[in-house]
C-alpha cells in the first residue's frame, strides 16, 4: 500500500478518493509553518509519493536519487471537481510511481 502525501495546494478531499493508499497532508500531520526543505525531508522519510499542484517543484528540487516519487498535477483549476474526474489517472500514476521519478498528470476540466 503506497503512502501518499498531499501538498498544501492539493484539495484535501482527494484523500477520500485514493482508495488503497494511506494518504496524509500538512493538516493531518500538523506540519503548518515548516520550511519547504524541512517539509520535504519529513515527507521523504515517511511517504512513497508526493502529489503537488506546484508546477515549479519538479525543477526546484533534484529528484533523482530520492526515496520519494513526485506527481505533479496540471489543471486549469484546483477545484475539487477537477481532481475528482482525474482520480483514475492519479491512482494509476501512484501505482506506477517509483522513487526519484517525476510524473505529470494532466486533468481535463
Amino acid at each position: 500500500m503506497k503512502r501518499v502525501f498531499l501538498d498544501e495546494n492539493v484539495d484535501a478531499r482527494l484523500a477520500e478518493r485514493l482508495s488503497g493508499c494511506v494518504v496524509r497532508s500538512v493538516r493531518t500531520e500538523g506540519w503548518f509553518g515548516v520550511s519547504n526543505g524541512e517539509l520535504l525531508s519529513r515527507i521523504e522519510a515517511g511517504f512513497d509519493v508526493l502529489i503537488s499542484h506546484d508546477r515549479g517543484l519538479e525543477h526546484q528540487q533534484k529528484w533523482a536519487g530520492r526515496s520519494l516519487g513526485l506527481i505533479v498535477v496540471r489543471s486549469e483549476s484546483t477545484d475539487f471537481s477537477s481532481y475528482e474526474k482525474g482520480v483514475p489517472d492519479l491512482l494509476n500514476a501512484i501505482r506506477e510511481s517509483r522513487p526519484g521519478t517525476v510524473s505529470v498528470v494532466t486533468l481535463n476540466t
